[in-house]
């Protein structure tokens, strides 16, 4: 392969008759501004003007037109020790053009990647006992999507070793048969996609469902706690642990309720975040507690010593 450059070389210095076509040690004729037209800087060329050649010149100006010029190539056996531009730490050269190593350099490959991948319609949070969306319609988006195998495309339930999609197109979105998957404790459900670049390496994302028991807390003017008392408690919140920061509203005569499975283990510490106060609350009190979706669990329940009517945020350790 070679290269043409036209119209865009200007020398000045000896030109040696190696370099052309024709015989001599050295051409000394060559007017200035004389033109050189399909000159080959390997073969030789035939060199024209409409000019006379005049004798005894040693240092001409001339115009090269059509110069092709052939690729050199690079080759060297050692690791390259960095990655620069596009071209990786350990990359080895055999024969490679100049352009080739230009376009590794400066234009590296752009790996393709999950941007995005969920189950249209499905919380990432359930409660413990709910089930997840049935007949689910998985959507992704990819970036570099030009850089991925058309048909390579797969779909599997991780947690379950169950292979949903293999092989299909990478056009979102994809939708199945399926029957939604329910945790009757906490658990999660794992989804994992996965395509292959034009490099053939394999990319992957994932889609994680999580299910959790609730937390409950809010104010009431009851002292003794009960299933109905928790349940009916202002702020219902799926976690997976106590510990945070509560805002709590005002309510005249109330007390500040604080209820969590017994599973989290045990709060000891609740501080006033305006203050950095403890606030006292009285040591837990034991209730089982059945969910809308007939799961039991036993609840740590706190009341704060006092009645406390208006708001304040604390911070639970």
């Amino acid at each position: 392969m070679t290269k043409n450059i036209k119209d865009s070389i200007l020398v000045d210095g000896d030109v040696e008759a190696t370099n052309f076509k024709g015989s001599g040690a050295q051409l000394t004729g060559i007017p200035q501004n004389a033109v050189l037209t399909n000159f080959n800087a390997t073969a030789g060329g035939d060199i024209t003007s409409t000019d006379t050649i005049q004798s005894g010149l040693q240092k001409v100006e001339y115009k090269i037109k059509n110069l092709t010029i052939p690729d050199s190539t690079f080759s060297n056996a050692t690791p390259t020790p960095i990655t620069i531009g596009g071209i990786p730490a350990g990359t080895t050269f055999s024969n490679d053009t100049m352009a080739d190593m230009f376009n590794q350099l400066l234009y590296p490959y752009q790996y393709p990647s999950f941007s995005s991948f969920t189950i249209s319609g499905q919380s990432t949070t359930l409660e413990v006992g709910a089930t997840s969306n049935s007949n689910p319609s998985f959507s992704w988006s990819i970036s570099n999507s030009s850089n991925v195998n058309t048909s390579s495309l797969s779909i599997t339930d991780t947690t379950a070793g169950e292979s949903l999609f293999t092989n299909i197109s990478i056009t979102s979105p994809a939708s199945l048969t399926y029957t939604g998957v329910t945790k009757l404790s906490e658990g999660s459900e794992v989804y994992t996609i996965s395509a292959v670049n034009t490099k053939n390496s394999v990319f992957t994302s994932t889609f994680t469902i999580h299910w959790k028991w609730a937390l409950y807390y809010g104010e009431s003017t009851t002292a003794t706690p009960s299933e109905a008392l928790v349940e009916s408690l202002r702020i219902k919140s799926l976690t997976s642990s106590y510990a945070s920061t509560y805002s709590f509203t005002s309510l005249v005569n109330g007390y500040k309720w604080f209820c969590y499975p017994s599973s989290f283990g045990t709060a000891t510490t609740f501080k006033d975040t305006s203050t950095n106060l403890g606030v006292p609350f009285e040591s837990p009190i034991l209730v089982s507690v059945t969910n809308v979706y007939g799961r039991s669990t036993n609840y740590n329940c706190h009341r704060s010593t006092n009645a406390l009517g208006g708001p304040i945020s604390i911070m639970v350790s």
